[in-house]
């Protein structure tokens, strides 16, 4: 039984609907959220009018599985490769391949803001915001923490003599497995291993192996290492003064492109002990009703 909330949950709970969970799954879920509000109200280089979409891609879609629904595979990819791409929304050639949170543009930064009238783009500081020190490593040591998951279904696929690679829920797991398997051509020097495509790490850099990988998934295992991460960026980095946020860049209006109907904000509940199936959610869900308090 799925319980969190959707946008929210970790991929791998999203995939799993059984699985019991434990803090990675919490501390994912914490990124989830910090993304969210960030992307909604903080500057950064995916394009404003890309937003609504990118919150659907990320956050709301799911892909089919039989008769539940599983993660969507912006997130999944998230959490596999160990950044947030956002290649797909790309206007031009030069557009970036990975989200970044900027200073506002009117932040004391001299001459490094960019802007483009002519497109009617919005002015915008190139350097980058401090929140990137808590997301970034928070994506490192989940995509360590997701390669040795796939590694070790991989074994486990193994132990049982199985020829078959593991039942992965959508097209991206299935090309990362098919990555994962080794090339016919002797020489490889320049291939981009497994554990780099995993892991994040870029092509032609080594490989962290198994141990590196354990390494950085442990810092998951409790909430210290997180904690930590927390008190070094926000009391030793130079934030900008408040506020620093900017307009709300998802408006209820806005039109995004859904492959799959909407998954209700409220569909799964921590603790309900019902769960909507893809039978019972509609494309537009009633709102819940208003409760009034006692006097």
């Amino acid at each position: 039984m799925l319980q969190g909330t959707w946008q929210f949950m970790s991929a791998l709970a999203l995939n799993d609907h059984k699985k019991p969970i434990r803090i990675e799954d919490e501390l994912e879920s914490f990124l989830h959220v910090l993304l969210h509000i960030s992307v909604r109200f903080l500057p950064h280089n995916l394009a404003d009018e890309h937003v609504p979409q990118f919150l659907h891609d990320y956050f709301d879609d799911y892909s089919a599985a039989g008769t539940e629904r599983h993660c969507g595979t912006a997130k999944f990819a998230a959490m596999q490769l160990g950044f947030v791409g956002i290649s797909q929304y790309k206007n031009k050639a030069e557009d970036p391949r990975q989200l970044k949170f900027l200073l506002p543009a009117d932040t004391d930064a001299g001459p490094s803001t960019t802007t483009d009238a002519a497109a009617g783009e919005t002015t915008r500081s190139t350097i980058e915001h401090p929140i990137n020190g808590i997301i970034e490593p928070l994506l490192s040591w989940l995509s360590a923490h997701y390669a040795l998951d796939l590694l070790e279904q991989e074994s486990l696929t193994r132990r049982v003599g199985s020829d078959v690679a593991p039942d992965f829920t959508n097209g991206f797991m299935r090309l990362m497995a098919k990555a994962r398997r080794p090339h016919k051509a002797k020489d490889t020097k320049d291939s981009p291993s497994a554990a780099q495509l995993l892991a994040g790490a870029s092509t032609g850099a080594t490989a962290p192996d198994r141990v590196v990988l354990t390494e950085r998934a442990r810092k998951l295992g409790s909430h210290t290492a997180t904690l930590e991460l927390l008190e070094i960026v926000l009391f030793q980095s130079d934030w900008p003064p408040l506020p620093d946020r900017v307009g709300e860049r998802n408006p209820a209006k806005s039109r995004v492109l859904k492959t799959n109907d909407q998954v209700p904000k409220a569909s799964f509940i921590l603790g309900s002990r019902k769960r909507n199936t893809p039978e019972s959610v509609s494309k537009d869900p009633p709102s819940p009703p208003i409760k009034k308090s006692k006097a």
